[in-house]
């Protein structure tokens, strides 16, 4: 069987072909979004993933795990800030004191960087099937913001080593006294208030990389969206069971296809692994259906070697 590049037009092969050839990635790597059946089909159907709020993660102490470190490194750096950069800290502050008064307008879509992870399977595939989506590129909001317009996220790996955590930190205590030392020499109010949101989303990101070290074996990886804002036509809400939960739609970033035309309605979807289940070909099938009817015949399928308990 020949090798093809990601996102190459299956229309003409058979279809027992079509989700059985494994694309060449050229070195790069994926990262894997884990699912259920229901999310499965609505990723698809909808053409989109949902980032939810941070403040209804999964882990309830993780935000306020990295917010205590965060807000510990500028409180001691507090002699050395200088008045610009107390402004920008302040401002950030502020806002966190409130998390507990109001919704956290910070979006995360989480995946990690393995796609055969038995604790992920345990965590999506309990009374269901669990799904791992391979992702080779970048999102960005359905809906344009008054911060982001159409500009995409990368993926930023979650730290889980206290030295790596800390690291970082310093890093971005060294960046807010940089663009607070600008302040000090004088800038014009917009570009003061540009300064602002940039710390804002500088922090929120960070904060949304910090994690328990107990959690590592997930290798997780994420995409992070510090909106700031509530706007009725950029944030959604779903029922989940932590309650009402905010999201935003995530939509493709110009996905380059094989033949070098731009989609921008494509998810890049790549490869999709089934986990482990008592009817693993009756799966198989049924995703591949899925997909030949939503337009990825392309996508390349199989299934987790891990035993179903």
């Amino acid at each position: 069987m020949p090798s093809y590049p990601p996102f190459f037009d299956a229309s003409s092969l058979p279809v027992p072909f079509r989700h059985r050839i494994q694309p060449d990635l050229g070195g790069r790597d994926l990262v894997w979004h884990y699912t259920n059946s229901a999310g499965m089909i609505g990723i698809l159907e909808h053409g989109e993933f949902w980032a939810s709020s941070a403040m209804l993660l999964n882990d309830h102490s993780e935000i306020r795990i990295g917010t205590e470190l965060v807000r510990d490194a500028f409180e001691r750096s507090d002699l050395t800030l200088g008045q610009g950069a107390s402004l920008l800290y302040n401002g950030w502050r502020i806002d966190a004191t409130e998390r507990n008064d109001k919704v956290l307008h910070t979006y995360v879509l989480s995946a990690s960087k393995d796609g055969d992870s038995l604790s992920m399977w345990r965590g999506y595939g309990t009374g269901d099937v669990g799904y791992a989506i391979g992702l080779l590129g970048t999102l960005q909001p359905s809906s344009s913001t008054p911060i982001y317009g159409d500009i995409p996220q990368e993926w930023l790996p979650v730290e889980y080593d206290s030295n790596e955590q800390d690291r970082l930190i310093q890093e971005l205590v060294a960046h807010v006294v940089e663009l607070g030392s600008r302040i000090d020499l004088g800038v014009r109010d917009d570009e003061r208030q540009m300064m602002l949101i940039e710390t804002y989303r500088e922090i929120e990101r960070l904060i949304c990389r910090i994690k328990d070290p107990a959690f590592r074996d997930e290798k997780e990886t994420r995409v992070v969206f510090p909106a700031g804002i509530s706007d009725g036509d950029f944030v959604r809400y779903r029922p989940s069971r932590f309650g009402i939960t905010p999201y935003i739609g995530l939509r493709p970033f110009r996905t380059v296809l094989a033949s070098g035309e731009i989609s921008e309605t494509r998810l890049p979807i790549v490869h999709i692994r089934i986990g482990p289940s008592p009817h693993q070909r009756q799966a198989e099938l049924a995703l591949m259906s899925l997909l030949d009817d939503k337009g990825y015949g392309d996508v390349y399928v199989d299934s987790t070697g891990a035993p179903f308990r």
